[in-house]
């Protein structure tokens, strides 16, 4: 029986394949680990949670004035024509709506400020990662954090070269 060329040819390369598909090295490392490991996390989540503070005394301020004025209002609704209470109650409620604006631009702004913190450090390990895989001669750095890892052999935890790669930079 003849074997057709193709068939040979692709019976190669499959068998090629498979050899340089068992010659690959492959790591794993757990980037949330690392990174909330690293000082500058925490002083950028301190700094979130300032702002974030700063915001939401700002919010509790609004709020309380205008829990204030509401119960003023209220202790006055007899005093005052109906009409002049419906266009009271009608500011309230615009007062209302801009505490309800003032807070969605809050976290819009906390959510750009926690961008613009965390971003350069994940882009940062990210380098890091890729620069002692080059080094290490691995073809693939799996990332723990983000999927799950049955097995993985320690010996190819490149965390600690990683965070050693870090402190010099």
């Amino acid at each position: 029986m003849k074997i057709k060329p193709i068939l040979f040819v692709i019976a190669i390369l499959g068998t090629v394949s498979a050899l340089k598909a068992q010659t690959l090295k492959v790591a794993y490392i757990n980037t949330q680990d690392l990174i909330y490991a690293m000082p500058e996390v925490k002083a950028a989540n301190d700094s979130i949670q300032a702002a974030k503070a700063k915001v939401e005394g700002r919010i509790k301020s609004m709020v309380d004035e205008l829990r204030l004025k509401a119960a003023n209002l209220e202790k006055r609704k007899n005093e005052i024509a109906p009409i002049q209470y419906d266009k009271e109650v009608q500011l309230l409620q615009a007062e209302q709506k801009k505490i309800t604006e003032f807070e969605q631009l809050g976290q819009q702004e906390l959510a750009l400020k926690s961008e613009g913190l965390f971003n350069p450090i994940q882009n940062r390990v990210n380098l890091i990662i890729k620069e002692v895989a080059a080094e290490e001669g691995y073809a693939y750095v799996i990332d723990g954090s983000q999927g799950t890892i049955l097995y993985a052999d320690p010996a190819t935890n490149i965390i600690e070269k990683v965070k050693a790669k870090l402190q010099q930079k």
